[in-house]
């Protein structure tokens, strides 16, 4: 029951698949409701780069280039850019995971903890905006390449656009601090500890993922090769991955499944989400945040493309609206003095402003 509960998303999930199994019962047609390859791609991808973390070289990247900063501005708007660029390769929730407590250890070491609330906004803002770029930047988008067939191409011919006026936005609001000297900051050293080896081994491990991802290798040869050599490397890594994540994603497969099957249900959601699946998504997402909303959404309409815009740009708005948000607000709050009614106004003004600019721009 703990491991249902302590998620929010994963719970009100669980309860609607209920439901939805008393007016369509279990049989063998469940089985073929779950999409293993994109469940085995999520598994091995999180493994790979939990071990990462675990060896520290994202934090010692983040020390490397603090070290080389000289001023507040460029300090913030490196930041912002690690976050974004970061999150298209190891998905924005590791990237928060990783750098939103480095930034707030920073600052606290510094006389600059009155910018906390500015900076973990929109480090937030950079990694849902830059994951969008990528399959394997966010769940979603692993989700929607791999039902729509779309090509890797035709995925970033897509995306890039908003990409771009995304990062651009961010920059112009990153200029917005002072061009001041930046206080003396003690840097850890963490790449003394890198364990290089290792590293190199993720490295491999992460380029076969990838390789999955563009259906070069099988996914059953990535999920074998990445558990062997995790575990010889090491087992405790294989613990510490995102079980709820992955339940979520079983769950939601069945509940969309069951749905489906209901033909008055489907008849009407199909009518209302036919033709209006940007807006559709983008609305979703800010209730049951946009994953959810990309499995739900995807089983009533083909028009993937719009689909994939609205639930990243969704990923903007309420705090919700992309559960890698939370992560931040979580961080924020353990700090000391936390202003949490603060925090939420500025997460909201700022999500709101690129919400209406990149709305705008995805129609």
């Amino acid at each position: 029951m703990s491991f249902f509960v302590s998620d929010p998303v994963l719970l009100v999930a669980t309860v609607l698949t209920f439901f939805s199994m008393l007016a369509v019962l279990p049989t063998a047609a469940y089985l073929a409701y779950i999409d293993v390859p994109v469940l085995v791609v999520l598994f091995c991808l999180m493994a790979v780069v939990r071990e990462l973390q675990r060896l520290k070289c994202f934090l010692a990247l983040g020390d490397w280039i603090v070290g080389r900063t000289v001023n507040r501005r460029t300090l913030y708007l490196t930041l912002v850019a690690l976050c974004f660029f970061l999150s298209m390769a190891v998905t924005n929730d590791v990237v928060l995971i990783t750098f939103v407590p480095f930034s707030l250890s920073l600052l606290q070491r510094t006389a600059l903890s009155r910018d906390m609330i500015a900076l973990v906004v929109l480090e937030t803002v950079a990694a849902n905006l830059g994951s969008m770029l990528t399959p394997i930047g966010n769940p979603q988008n692993l989700y929607l390449y791999s039902v729509s067939g779309m090509s890797i191409g035709s995925f970033l011919q897509l995306m890039f656009p908003l990409v771009a006026v995304s990062f651009i936005l961010l920059m112009l609001i990153g200029c917005y601090y002072r061009n001041d000297a930046l206080p003396l900051v003690p840097i850890k050293k963490e790449n003394a500890q890198l364990n290089w080896h290792k590293i190199a081994i993720c490295g491999i491990l992460f380029l076969f993922c990838l390789a999955t991802v563009l259906r070069i290798v099988p996914y059953t040869v990535c999920l074998i090769v990445v558990i062997v050599v995790l575990a010889l490397m090491d087992w405790q890594v294989l613990r510490e991955v995102d079980y709820r994540l992955l339940a979520t994603f079983v769950v939601l497969f069945v509940f969309v499944g069951n749905i489906g099957r209901m033909v008055e249900v489907r008849q009407v959601l199909a009518s209302v989400i036919g033709g209006h699946e940007f807006l559709a998504a983008v609305v979703v997402s800010q209730i049951i945040s946009n994953v959810p909303a990309a499995m739900l959404l995807s089983g009533f309409t083909t028009a993937y493309d719009k689909l994939l815009l609205g639930v990243n740009v969704g990923s903007l708005g309420t705090l919700v609206a992309s559960m890698a948000s939370l992560i931040s607000y979580r961080y924020y709050g353990q700090v000391s003095g936390a202003h949490k009614w603060k925090y939420l106004l500025v997460f909201t003004v700022v999500n709101i402003v690129f919400l209406a600019v990149l709305g705008l721009a995805s129609m």
